[in-house]
């Protein structure tokens, strides 16, 4: 169910993999920097919605314990509101690479889109590990045999290279402001 949902969007994370912009002329008035630390954040609330679907609690019921059967609506709902993230991080990305900047600003922007290709690059590895361990899981339950350990380890963070690219495109673009004055 899960890397179904994800192989659903494979067209939407290869064009995201491509780091495409599709910026309109001419930039707002608006100063982009009213938003940058705004985005950030965005981005940081896009990921903690999947605390409340991998708590351990929940998910143990999803999958049923000995001599139950897994839950299938709570199953359903560990899938979609996986899904919805890994979704909703590659458009918060694009629509931060559409974003009309100023042209000094591009590198910053495009820095900030790449923050989500961490979590969405391991969001998509996680659903395919997990379909394999929560199989085997269940199968075990189902069987009767000794329920194998059940780790689930989702962790989203920015890579390090985004960091360094928004940290280096931001120090640019400082220097660049200053050096005209």
């Amino acid at each position: 169910m899960l890397t179904a949902g994800i192989a659903h969007f494979d067209g939407m994370y290869q064009a995201h993999e491509q780091h495409l912009s599709r910026r309109p002329s001419p930039p707002p008035t608006e100063p982009p920097t009213t938003r940058v630390n705004s985005l950030i954040d965005e981005c940081d609330a896009l990921t903690h919605r999947l605390d409340v679907w991998f708590k351990e609690s929940i998910v143990f019921k999803a999958l049923g314990q000995a001599g139950e059967e897994p839950n299938a609506e709570l199953v359903w709902g560990i899938a979609s509101g996986t899904v919805g993230t890994y979704v909703a991080l590659m458009l918060w990305a694009q629509e931060i690479r559409d974003r009309p900047v100023p042209l000094e600003w591009v590198p910053v922007y495009d820095a900030i889109a790449e923050i989500a290709d961490g979590p969405i690059r391991q969001i998509r590895r996680f659903a395919f590990d997990w379909e394999t361990h929560a199989n085997d899981y269940v199968r075990a339950v189902r069987a009767g045999r000794p329920e194998p350990p059940l780790v689930i380890t989702l962790k989203l963070a920015m890579t390090p290279a985004a960091r360094s690219n928004f940290l280096s495109a931001a120090r640019d673009l400082q220097r660049s402001r200053s050096a005209r004055r």
